[in-house]
């Protein structure tokens, strides 16, 4: 036996007493303490080895930022687990690229565009002069682009497979366990606890996991495939979003073509959709819904559906608001002050609408900076599918260009502008844009 082994398994017996030791005062402290320096390690580990899961811990903490697990609060100030995660995922991407030497940081337009957006809600906020108010805009947005930023440095070059399949994995046990629930009646809300902005998560999430996982051949790939397809159009229906129902039919040949190439899944996943729309699906509300919605459209109803008729007049007061402040608006986050409007829950809301919202409260130029960066997401995304070599990849893209251009319609009917979700499908799309030949030979 060499010296150097020697020395080595003489050292073993020195290390097992300090480690004996510390978890031993760690028990002292708190029993708990051992299992959380346990984890911790675990996750270290994990980060180290893939840092790619920290953009699943991110994914899991906006996914249930609204359930009702995260209504922490620091002072005045609301600490979400989605705020907290991205906090988390920059320490553990920073600690990851002291240790291995990666490079920080990737570039990318669209972050140009993030930031002349991010410039406007600083700038409309200093005229305005209500900092007090926009600069939780003027976080928020910073924020965001922080996250876009970090989602795509960490994911560039990076075998994207089996985050995707854990996103899908956490996202179908979601929709299993809570469909069941749903149909017992009333309006399907998911993790988010209003239907309106689940379907939007839904429309969003789907056709970028389908898109990812198309080509892939893992054993697990297949029954994630299938169940996306099958549970998120009956999760859909299930909220009776009527925006959502028609975005959906109009992408839905997006969605078909994406499974082109897994024909037997694609029938038998409607099949069974169909068939348990019957139980999940309450055909005479959302019927009642629809038929609403037509009249109004038509003008022949005379009686006005409270929720339409409240968006009307929140939409309308926007308008308002941004022909008395055209140029720069009346703030950003103003809007529910200055309108006055008290809807029928009794507390102040924000115009039914992402543009109009942005419209009141930025004027001209916030509309300009956000058409601005709009048009970037569209140039590089188009951009990276012309240029995709593999199917893969081409697939991944088009999947979540379907899932962002989705949400966007979404927009004009509910207050998205930060809805962190579709920042960080942005992320895994400008990632997936960056990625060399030689990430398409391995899959992604």
């Amino acid at each position: 036996m060499s010296a150097a082994r020697l020395v080595s398994a003489e050292r073993w017996p020195v290390l097992a007493l300090v480690l004996g030791l510390g978890v031993g005062a760690s028990m002292v402290l708190s029993p708990w303490l051992p299992l959380a320096l346990t984890l911790l390690a675990v996750t270290a580990y994990t980060v180290l080895r893939r840092p790619s899961m920290l953009v699943g811990l991110m994914f899991a903490a906006m996914l249930f930022d609204q359930a009702g697990i995260s209504g922490m609060k620091v002072a005045t100030l609301p600490i979400t687990a989605s705020k907290l995660s991205v906090l988390a995922a920059l320490g553990g991407w920073t600690a990851h690229v002291l240790l291995t030497g990666r490079a920080p940081l990737r570039w990318h337009p669209v972050l140009g565009g993030m930031l002349v957006f991010t410039a406007s809600v600083g700038l409309c906020t200093a005229v305005a002069g209500n900092f007090w108010v926009g600069i939780f805009n003027l976080a928020g947005m910073s924020m965001l682009t922080v996250l876009v930023a970090m989602v795509m440095s960490i994911l560039a070059g990076e075998d994207l497979r089996l985050l995707t399949r854990v996103m899908a994995g956490i996202l179908v046990a979601i929709l299993a366990f809570s469909l069941g629930a749903a149909a017992s009646g009333g309006r399907f809300t998911g993790t988010m606890g209003d239907p309106n902005e689940w379907a939007a998560m839904l429309l969003l999430l789907a056709p970028a996991l389908i898109g990812a996982l198309a080509s892939d051949r893992h054993l697990l790939a297949v029954p994630l495939r299938f169940s996306l397809l099958c549970l998120t159009p009956l999760a859909i229906l299930a909220t009776q979003s009527r925006a959502a129902f028609l975005v959906f039919l109009l992408f839905a040949p997006g969605w078909i073509w994406l499974l082109r190439r897994h024909r037997a899944e694609l029938l038998v996943a409607l099949g069974g959709a169909s068939a348990a729309a019957i139980t999940v699906f309450d055909a005479e509300a959302a019927t009642a819904r629809f038929r609403a919605l037509i009249e109004v459209l038509s003008g022949r109803s005379d009686t006005v559906d409270a929720s339409l008729g409240e968006r009307a007049e929140l939409q309308r007061q926007a308008w308002d608001l941004f022909r008395d402040h055209w140029l720069f608006g009346a703030g950003p986050g103003s809007f529910p002050v200055k309108s006055g409007f008290v809807p029928r829950e009794g507390h102040l809301l924000p115009p039914h609408n992402t543009y109009l919202e942005v419209a009141s409260e930025q004027g001209i130029v916030g509309l300009v900076a956000l058409a601005i960066f709009g048009l970037t997401v569209l140039l590089g995304l188009g951009r990276a599918l012309r240029l995709a070599r593999s199917p893969a990849r081409r697939s991944a893209l088009v999947g979540s260009l379907i899932g962002l251009v989705s949400i966007a319609m979404m927009a004009a009917t509910l207050g998205l502008l930060t809805f962190s979700m579709a920042y960080l499908v942005l992320g895994v799309a400008l990632a997936l844009s960056l990625h060399p030949d030689s990430v398409d030979d391995r899959g992604l």
